[in-house]
Parts: C-alpha cells; sequence; structure tokens
C-alpha cells in the first residue's frame, strides 16, 4: 500500500516546459552547474523545513529528504513519505478521529486519547508548513545558489569560445 506523503513544489518560472526545453538544450558541462544549484537548494530547503517541523518523536524529520537528479537530470525535489506529513502540514478542520490512533501519542504526553479526540473534533489540528516556511526562508540563497552556478557556467562557456 501506497503511503501518502507530503511534496511542496515551488516554481521559479511558471512556464516549466520552456525552462525545460532551455535545459535540454545547454552542453552537458553547462547542465553541471545547474545541477550543483538544485542540489544546493535542495538540500538548504530541506534543513529550513527541518528547522521548523514540529517534533514529538522527531519520526516526521527525519522523514524530509532530498531527491536530486529528477527534471532533465538536473531539478531536485524536497519530500517526505510520512503519511500524517500533509495533516500536521496544512491542519485539520474539526473531526472526531478514533481514539486508539491517538492513544499512544496521549501515553507519552500524560493525558486522556479520548480527551484529546474531544479537542480536536472541536477545533480541529492547527496547520504548521514547515516546507512551505523552509521553502520561503531558502528564497534569497536560492537565488544566489543560481546565480553563482550560472555565473561559473557562463565563464566556462566564453572560455571555450
Amino acid at each position: 500500500m501506497a503511503k501518502k506523503g507530503l511534496q511542496v513544489n515551488i516554481t521559479f518560472d511558471p512556464d516549466i516546459k520552456k525552462v525545460q526545453e532551455m535545459f535540454s538544450s545547454f552542453p552537458d558541462n553547462i547542465r553541471n552547474y545547474l545541477r550543483r544549484a538544485s542540489e544546493k537548494s535542495a538540500f538548504k530547503i530541506e534543513g529550513e523545513a527541518k528547522k521548523r517541523t514540529p517534533v514529538d518523536t522527531g519520526r516526521l524529520r527525519s522523514s524530509i529528504a532530498s531527491s536530486l537528479g529528477i527534471v532533465g537530470n538536473i531539478g531536485a525535489v524536497v519530500s517526505t513519505n510520512v503519511n500524517y506529513a500533509v495533516y500536521v502540514h496544512e491542519g485539520t478542520r474539526p473531526h472526531f478521529p478514533p481514539a486508539s490512533s491517538l492513544e499512544t501519542w496521549a501515553k507519552r504526553h500524560n493525558t486522556n486519547a479520548m480527551t484529546v479526540a474531544k479537542a480536536i473534533a472541536r477545533r480541529g489540528t492547527k496547520a504548521h508548513p514547515f516546507m512551505k516556511e523552509g521553502a520561503e526562508a531558502s528564497e534569497r540563497d536560492i537565488a544566489i545558489y543560481f546565480e553563482d552556478e550560472v555565473t561559473k557556467g557562463l565563464q566556462y562557456l566564453k572560455g571555450q569560445l
């Protein structure tokens, strides 16, 4: 059974097809510069998201990982494969969860599972958008990574002409 996970996509250019075409036309050596910028960006977002992830057991935070070389062997994805990540990230509307699913958590926090279930039924759960905030906190560094790597790539090309 596949687990639901959380993935926040950040698009820097709304015309992704144009970007993909542009990337595929670059010589392999230029692609390496862009790959490096993507990797640095993914690791930056991963680190910032982990800093912002609420921690109970640490499972959610430790599940956040970067996958490299996704789009044209250049892009990267930061995601988690923990099935409850989306509920932590987005929060929930009021609903009545089964108390049995809260028992382990309630024991760790020395409280009653039914009391927690009733509170969730009244208020829902608060959103903790750790991935979104991690990505937003990384934007400035990402711009620098790409600027630096593109500059290096152009300097390389200039030397090849």
